[in-house]
């Protein structure tokens, strides 16, 4: 058996043929990898459409899940890896369904000693997890990858009701790698392209 496995999420605009390189090392360690193209990126947005529609971060909750169970093995230790939005996929899937893992603080100002409530799950998974790995998570955006303030509310407020609606993001593919030959690569990947539905660039 593995070592462990592991389940890789790309990020926004990406797909995981990206990461194969990534995969080969954690591979060369004895760690079985399994990654997939999120919705509406990729080959997966490309031949089922809408371009940057995920369909809500419930479903791509759900990847991750069903995923895991793909390739989860009985005691091998289970990671899931992702990268900048991958990285918001899988912390927000370890919050939801995994709070047990989470430090709990205490919410009581007047007495310490009294320990929080014990968050419960919103839905128990069927995979145990030995881990979350986030790489450059996308919690925040930079100031200048944001869509100006107008257009940032508008698409808040049309995303309730047009949500696979596509738009183009103020995301600057220049800006995501030093080395020029990524970025020319980058250009040229007819799989790569900044787009969201105005439901996941919300």
């Amino acid at each position: 058996p593995p070592r462990a496995t592991l389940v890789l999420v790309h990020g926004f605009g990406e797909h995981c043929s990206r990461y194969l390189h990534v995969c080969r090392a954690f591979a060369a360690h004895g760690i079985e990898v399994l990654t997939y193209d999120q919705r509406g990126f990729g080959r997966t947005g490309r031949k089922t459409g809408p371009l940057g529609h995920t369909y809500g971060i419930k479903e791509l909750h759900r990847d991750v899940a069903h995923f895991s169970r793909q390739v989860y093995q009985p005691g091998v230790p289970h990671f899931l890896f992702g990268h900048s939005m991958g990285g918001l996929v899988v912390l927000s899937y370890l919050v939801q369904y995994y709070p047990k893992h989470l430090p709990v603080a205490s919410t009581n100002t007047t007495d310490p000693s009294t320990p929080a409530p014990k968050a419960q799950p919103a839905e128990e998974p069927s995979v145990p997890l030995a881990g979350v790995i986030g790489s450059g998570p996308c919690l925040q955006l930079a100031p200048e990858s944001r869509q100006n303030f107008l257009m940032e509310n508008l698409a808040i407020m049309l995303g309730k009701v047009f949500k696979s609606v596509a738009i183009k993001t103020a995301l600057s593919l220049d800006d995501l790698c030093r080395d020029k030959s990524v970025i020319d690569a980058i250009h040229d990947d007819y799989y790569y392209f900044g787009i969201g539905s105005m439901q996941c660039s919300k």
